[in-house]
């Protein structure tokens, strides 16, 4: 906090968070210090603790709460009703193993959520990757989305949740990767052209620096001029922006298995 000067709008504390007056002790884990979570004390010795809510008297009420505290998410959140009803943004770890550990299940964080309002999107996004590539799809329950991920709660009256309804319809890498091998490799360019609801969702994705040519190309091939092709069997799609979040060009490139 020194280092980057943000000592007059960062306020650390030490604390407890979200457990009962019983004493804990750190639990270690080998070779991975963010795995560290709190058991109670074999003592039975009691020891102060806060809330969310008692921090945010303190202090503010945040827009944005994030919370990775292994298995004591939702018994934080128990104690944030205050901070709750200001309804702010959620980015939460859940790890149901975790969870288990201190009574919960993903199922009652689903539950005591929903019936706040929230909207949950899972990051499908790599995790502990080199890069900062962040992919959101929209879930309907927290368990649909796996055991063990990072989840975004946002609130339907947030002005922000059509952002992020609007960022969970984008295709990640993968997905495009999926298309292209289904559907693209089994089309000419001029049929796939024609294909309304393939050209719908991809062309958010291959954006041509040029459009006006593009334009043009399409409107040609609509018309039905046939494709050339010295090799029927191989599909191209090129396009101009970075799948893999490098800067370039992409070329995919799919051969049928008949050629």
């Amino acid at each position: 906090m020194a280092r980057l000067g943000l000592q007059d709008r960062v306020y650390a504390v030490c604390a407890t968070i979200g457990v009962s007056a019983t004493a804990c002790r750190p639990q270690f884990v080998t070779r991975n210090t963010g795995a560290t979570y709190l058991v109670p004390k074999s003592d039975g010795s009691q020891e102060s603790t806060k809330t969310l809510d008692d921090l945010a008297s303190q202090t503010f009420f945040p827009r944005v709460v994030k919370l990775d505290i292994e298995g004591l998410e939702l018994a934080a959140l128990r104690g944030a009703s205050n901070v709750l009803d200001q309804q702010p943004i959620l980015y939460v770890e859940l790890n149901q193993d975790a969870l288990a550990r201190n009574g919960d299940l993903i199922e009652a964080l689903d539950a005591f959520l929903s019936k706040r309002g929230y909207k949950f999107f899972r990051n499908v996004g790599a995790r502990n990757a080199a890069h900062d590539n962040y992919v959101i799809r929209e879930i309907d329950r927290l368990i649909d989305g796996g055991r063990f991920y990072d989840v975004l709660a946002i609130p339907l009256s947030d002005e922000r949740i059509n952002q992020a309804i609007g960022e969970a319809r984008k295709l990640s890498t993968t997905e495009y990767m999926d298309l292209f091998d289904r559907h693209i490799s089994d089309l000419p360019t001029h049929a796939y052209l024609r294909d309304h609801q393939l050209v719908r969702y991809l062309d958010s994705v291959i954006v041509p620096r040029r459009r006006g040519d593009t334009a043009e190309t399409k409107a040609a091939l609509q018309l039905g001029t046939a494709a050339r092709s010295r090799w029927p069997g191989v599909r191209v799609a090129l396009c101009n922006v970075a799948l893999d979040g490098y800067a370039g060009s992409e070329l995919w490139v799919s051969i049928s298995r008949n050629t």
